[in-house]
């Protein structure tokens, strides 16, 4: 039985300097500068969105956006179209509900600061994650850019989590719409999940996934 290697490790990071030098580094692994970062602030959780998580189902899902798009306009002046996936995808991620969005920046340093704050034992490793979204796209959909979230490939993955639509076995990385000053100011980028297969178990991961 064919079984997928193990996610490469770079090595320890203990101090800013040492997260410039393997930033550097990945750089050249990676033979790109368009790096995408996650910080978790306890080693080994999944690359999962939040909406795969705890035994939730698509039906959980549907019924969450559900009853978000339907109450929000009562509750925040600024509510996309009713008809406007994306956006209300990324304003659910923005107020921290469960989605099928998994956050990443464009900043190694937000990603350093999210994988040690709020560290519950101080004797426990966090993480940092590093991804080439180009590599990923090129790998998942045949196309080595980035997706805004209405191209062909990238808006059919939005639709299961509000209407009856197909799911999509892929998982592409996006640039979103900035909603929010919070999303400037942290450099949101996402990547969206077209089913539960964590990103370190997809095909050929180590071309695009570091830890």
């Amino acid at each position: 039985m064919l079984t997928q290697p193990m996610i490469e490790e770079s090595g320890a990071i203990n101090n800013l300097a040492e997260l410039i030098a393997h930033s550097e580094e990945l750089g050249r692994t990676f033979r790109s500068r368009d790096i995408w970062w996650r910080g978790e602030n306890a080693n080994g959780w999944r690359l999962v969105p939040s909406t795969y998580r705890d035994g939730r189902d698509w039906n959980w899902e549907h019924s969450a956006c559900t009853f978000f798009r339907l109450k929000a306009g009562t509750r925040y002046q600024k509510c996309p179209p009713h008809n406007g996936f994306a956006a209300w995808l990324f304003l659910m991620q923005h107020y921290r509900l469960p989605t099928r969005l998994l956050d990443w920046t464009e900043s190694s340093l937000v990603a350093a600061f999210f994988a040690v704050e709020g560290v519950p034992e101080p004797q426990r490793d966090g993480v940092v994650w590093a991804l080439n979204p180009l590599a990923l796209n090129q790998r998942q959909i045949g196309l080595p850019r980035y997706l805004a979230p209405g191209h062909r490939l990238a808006a059919p993955l939005f639709l299961p989590a509000f209407i009856d639509a197909p799911q999509q076995a892929r998982t592409v990385a996006i640039v979103p719409n900035e909603i929010d000053t919070r999303m400037l100011i942290q450099q949101s980028v996402f990547t969206i999940h077209g089913n539960t297969t964590p990103l370190e178990d997809l095909p050929d991961a180590n071309v695009f996934l570091r830890k």
